[in-house]
């Protein structure tokens, strides 16, 4: 953490603050003694989140996914693998990369169903 730097009183102090990891107790900043607090991060269904991204970059050649987007994937789904197998996983980086995993396949999903209907009926 640095030092409060010189700013008018209007601005407040400023500090800049950077967190890595899980947050836990309490920080107290600035004049007003503003508290926020954190606990730990709840931790990820390891063996759930494993298999979804093993079964994710399985089933990558038939998603409606372009190429770069497909290695793109590829490489978020070895990185939940790689992070999930070590001694102390980094259970708030596995969460991020499993919610992005899922939104590039509700995106392909979405995609698949809409041509699939689109199909049906043309004018």
């Amino acid at each position: 953490m640095t030092e409060p730097q010189d700013r008018p009183d209007e601005l407040g102090d400023r500090y800049d603050l950077r967190i890595k990891g899980d947050v836990q107790g309490q920080l107290v900043l600035g004049r007003n003694n503003e508290v926020v607090m954190g606990g730990p991060a709840e931790a990820v269904d390891l063996p759930r989140l494993t298999r979804f991204a093993e079964a994710l970059a399985q089933a990558l050649p038939v998603l409606d996914l372009d190429a770069g987007q497909q290695r793109a994937v590829h490489q978020l789904a070895a990185a939940v693998l790689r992070e999930a197998r070590e001694d102390q996983p980094d259970h708030s980086r596995l969460r991020e990369m499993g919610r992005t995993l899922r939104t590039v396949l509700e995106g392909a999903a979405a995609g698949a169903l809409t041509s699939g209907i689109l199909t049906m009926w043309s004018p």
